[in-house]
């Protein structure tokens, strides 16, 4: 009796590991990775590293990937080849820390994830389903990708893949009011209006309602806020970085999950812009607020930086 009972036990614990594999398996089968080229005939590719410490009082970096694409032409022949001109549409690659003390790397083998890769035709079709640029689209939901989609960079002969990495997609479509701007435009023409301009205006038609962006950890109050017809970037500020002329961003959108719960289409929900090379600053409270318990400042202290439109910016900046 009591081997019939270990062998019961066995096989239970058998079931159970072919179960946490099948999940594991389809974890892993989920994942995709895209290899980042700087010689690409297909994009234009940026760097930028932010420094976390005077936003997030947590000494670490987040390095933000700027892909520009390049047009795609057909030639007389019918063949298609890449055509370098005004860049139109943007895809960001944000890795961000790993706040358990855990590398933001490791190094991996390509020959272990060669079916997974994708190309830079798989994030064109992945910038289309995700910013209204197909006919007769609906304004999806949720248009980030955290951690659905890795990137991998070469050092030397070696493979390194980020730990956590933030996937997002913008068209920049510059024209003068009144054009509409749709969710995931960047529009450095527009009017400039700051985060506490417009919770003037909200409060002056919501007066009993809580600001949109001022609901983090509140999700479960009622306010007036529609998806698919408020989401937007708002351009803020127009000033200088060097030579450059930087353009800043914050994005129209409010915290409807609960605080268990990453809230990863907030994004990097203020930006800075400079044409011709991508975002080079930024905020991302969405993981920082998750992860609020392992960083050394108090929830006013996120709230300020939202009021107050902090960002980092690019190291090679200061």
């Amino acid at each position: 009796m009591e081997k019939l009972e270990q062998n019961v036990i066995l096989k239970i614990g058998f079931c159970v590991l072919l179960i946490l594999i099948g999940f594991s398996g389809i974890a892993n089968e989920k994942s995709r990775y895209f290899l980042l080229d700087e010689n690409s005939e297909a994009y234009t590719l940026t760097k930028f590293d932010l420094s976390t410490k005077s936003l997030y009082g947590i000494d670490k970096k987040v390095t933000l990937y700027n892909i520009m694409l390049n047009d795609l032409r057909r030639s007389g022949t019918n063949d298609f080849y890449y055509k370098s001109s005004e860049k139109l549409s943007l895809i960001l690659f944000s890795v961000l820390p790993d706040l358990n003390g855990g590398p933001d790397w490791k190094e991996i083998s390509l020959d272990s994830i060669e079916k997974k890769i994708i190309k830079a035709g798989y994030l064109r079709h992945l910038l289309s389903a995700n910013t209204m640029d197909l006919p007769d689209q609906i304004l999806r939901n949720e248009t980030k990708y955290f951690n659905d989609y890795q990137v991998i960079t070469k050092k030397e002969n070696r493979y390194f893949v980020s730990k956590n990495c933030l996937l997002q997609f913008y068209v920049i479509s510059n024209r003068p009011e009144p054009f509409p701007n749709v969710y995931g435009t960047i529009n450095i023409k527009q009017t400039p209006i700051s985060i506490l301009n417009f919770e003037k205006i909200y409060k002056s038609v919501y007066p009993n309602e809580i600001f949109p962006l001022f609901t983090m950890g509140e999700s479960d109050k009622l306010i007036t806020f529609q998806r698919s017809r408020d989401r937007r970037e708002y351009l803020s500020k127009i000033f200088k970085i060097g030579k450059d002329t930087a353009y800043q961003f914050w994005t129209y959108s409010d915290w409807q999950k609960d605080d268990r719960f990453y809230e990863v289409d907030r994004g990097i929900d203020r930006f800075v812009f400079i044409p011709d090379k991508g975002i080079a600053g930024g905020s991302f409270d969405f993981y920082f607020y998750f992860n609020r318990k392992k960083l050394p400042i108090k929830y006013s202290d996120l709230m300020d930086n939202i009021k107050e439109e902090k960002v980092m910016i690019a190291d090679t900046f200061k």
